[in-house]
């Protein structure tokens, strides 16, 4: 699908561990408003999202009371879950422990189908398994460097 230059914000979300969140706002707030401008898909509910980011019980918490692991899974949360055909990551599991690396495993699988995702990593397997392509920079350097 070809996308206007004037449309591509649209298209493309973007989540990255060091992404700020509105943190004097309510977490149901805050999703309210960002939908406005990112919905999420036609499935998904404000309390259907919340409930699969694990933050249910957060809805009328202000999100800089939010752990960092919370922060994140928000972060990717709205990434996953909006209507966006294009989303972009940047080292996507900081911040999660275990179950939220198995949590951020579950919505890769889920929900990358019919999107192109693109995957900045430090080489952690966890944050990019499910992509069919990837382009190490180090593989870049060693042939610009042979030209």
């Amino acid at each position: 699908q070809e996308i206007e230059i004037e449309n591509w914000n649209e298209h493309i979300t973007y989540a990255a561990p060091y992404f700020e969140l509105m943190n004097e706002m309510y977490l149901r707030e805050f999703i309210v408003f960002y939908t406005k401008f990112k919905p999420l898909q036609k499935d998904i509910s404000i309390s259907k999202f919340m409930e699969i980011a694990y933050l249910e019980d957060s809805s009328e918490k202000l999100i800089k009371n939010f752990s960092s692991g919370m922060k994140q899974r928000l972060r990717l949360a709205l990434a996953w879950l909006s209507e966006s055909s294009i989303i972009l990551l940047d080292e996507p599991t900081s911040n999660l422990d275990k179950k939220g690396i198995a949590w951020f495993k579950n919505l890769a699988n889920t929900y990358s189908k019919n999107k192109l995702v693109i995957v900045c990593s430090n080489n952690i397997e966890d944050e990019y398994f499910f992509c069919k392509k990837t382009l190490h920079i180090e593989d870049f350097q060693t042939l610009r460097a042979s030209n």
